[in-house]
């Protein structure tokens, strides 16, 4: 019995099983982060373009009302 709970304390293997799962852990709470500190901006943007192009659209509409009149 103190021979295998010596070999079982003294293996290795499972600790490279916990590096990687640590290291992938990290990545994807890297990534987490990423996107969060990104997604207000983004929305922003979106909200920026949106109106932009409802403006656009607008003034085309006019312009080409405008031409068809003449």
């Amino acid at each position: 019995m103190k021979t295998m709970l010596s070999r079982f304390l003294s293996d290795e293997h499972g600790a490279v099983t916990v590096d990687w799962v640590v290291l992938t852990a990290s990545v994807v709470g890297l990534g987490a982060m990423a996107v969060l500190s990104v997604t207000d901006g983004v929305r922003s943007l979106r909200v920026g373009t949106g109106a932009y192009l409802e403006a656009t659209a607008a003034n085309a509409k006019t312009v080409y009302d405008a031409q068809l009149q003449q």
